[in-house]
C-alpha cells in the first residue's frame, strides 16, 4: 500500500499560514486538490489499513475529539468494502495530531472497476473551511505472476505516423514490420522491449531502436514518460492490453504509443515460438 505523504506534523507553517485562531484539517497531503478533498493513492493492497490523520494549527492543554462521517454513498460501502475504525478522532493534549484508519475489506473490492472512491467528512471545533474532507482512492492491484514477462522474441506489426515537432502526428499511417527483444524489468510487472516505435526510428529515420520499460496494472500496459534516449529531446507515453492463453501465458499484446515530437503508432507483438 502506498500513500501520497504522510508526514504527521503541523504543515500550516509551511503553507504560510499566520491567523491566530486554530485551525483543523485532514492531513492526508500537504495541498488540497479542487473541491478542497485530499486524494489519496493506494496502488497496491499489500496491507488493508489506511490511516486517517486529523491535524490542528496548534497545540491545547486539554484533548480535543472530532468526528469523521461517510459521505453518503460512501456510507452504503460501510462493512462490503470497508471499514472505518472509530468515527472519533482525539488529538490529545499537547499534540498536533489524531488518527484513526481506514479498513479495506479487500475481498470485496470490486476489480473491475479503475478505482473506489472512499469519502469522509471532518467534523467538530475548529475544523477549517478547506481540507475538511478526504477521499481515499483505491485500486486493488492484481499481482503479475514472475514468469509472465520473460527473455523472448516478437514479432512486431505497425501503423504508425510522423510527427512534426510539435505535438501533432501526420495523418497518414505507415506500415512496419520488425522484431523486437522483450527483458524482464525490475519486477514481476515490468518488462523492456528493445524497441518501442514500430520501427518508425530504424526504418522511418534510419536511426537506432529506442527501447521503453512498460509495466502491467490489472491486464492493461503503461508506457509512462520514457525518455527519448535516441533523439534526447522529448519522452514516450502510452497505453495498452494484454492477450494470454489458456495456461495463462503472455502471446500478443498491443501499445498505442506517442512521443512530445509528435510521432505516434499502434503496436502488436505475437510471440515467436
Amino acid at each position: 500500500m502506498v500513500l501520497v505523504s504522510c508526514e504527521t506534523d503541523n504543515r500550516f507553517e509551511e503553507n504560510n499560514y499566520t491567523g491566530s485562531e486554530p485551525l483543523t484539517y485532514f492531513t492526508g497531503l500537504p495541498e488540497a486538490s479542487d473541491n478542497d478533498i485530499l486524494s489519496v493513492n493506494i496502488d497496491d493492497l499489500d496491507e488493508n489499513e489506511v490511516i486517517l490523520e486529523v491535524g490542528s494549527t496548534s497545540k491545547t492543554s486539554s484533548d480535543r475529539t472530532y468526528t469523521v462521517t461517510p459521505i453518503p454513498e460512501t456510507a452504503d460501502l460501510s462493512g462490503i468494502n470497508y471499514t472505518l475504525t472509530s468515527n472519533s478522532v482525539t488529538i490529545p493534549a499537547g499534540e498536533y495530531v489524531g488518527t484513526t484508519s481506514v479498513e479495506i475489506i479487500t475481498e470485496n473490492y470490486p476489480v473491475d472497476v479503475e478505482s473506489l472512491d472512499l469519502k469522509f467528512d471532518l467534523d467538530g471545533p475548529d475544523v477549517a473551511e478547506f481540507q475538511n474532507q478526504i477521499t481515499l482512492s483505491v485500486v486493488v492491484v492484481i499481482p503479475v505472476p514472475d514468469d509472465r514477462y520473460v527473455s523472448s522474441d516478437w514479432n512486431v506489426s505497425s501503423v504508425v505516423c510522423t510527427g512534426d515537432g510539435n505535438g501533432n502526428c501526420d495523418a497518414t499511417g505507415i506500415n512496419f514490420t520488425s522484431q523486437v527483444t522483450m527483458s524482464p524489468g525490475e519486477e514481476a510487472k515490468e518488462f523492456i522491449l528493445s524497441d518501442i516505435t514500430g520501427g518508425l526510428y530504424a526504418q522511418g529515420y534510419g536511426e537506432s531502436d529506442q527501447p521503453g520499460t512498460i509495466f502491467e496494472i490489472n491486464g492493461q500496459l503503461f508506457l509512462e514518460d520514457q525518455p527519448d534516449t535516441v533523439f534526447g529531446s522529448d519522452v514516450f507515453n502510452g497505453t495498452g492490453s494484454i492477450i494470454l492463453d489458456d495456461d495463462g501465458k503472455l502471446i500478443e499484446f498491443t501499445i498505442d504509443w506517442s512521443n512530445d515530437y509528435g510521432d505516434a503508432g499502434t503496436n502488436t507483438y505475437t510471440l515467436i515460438e
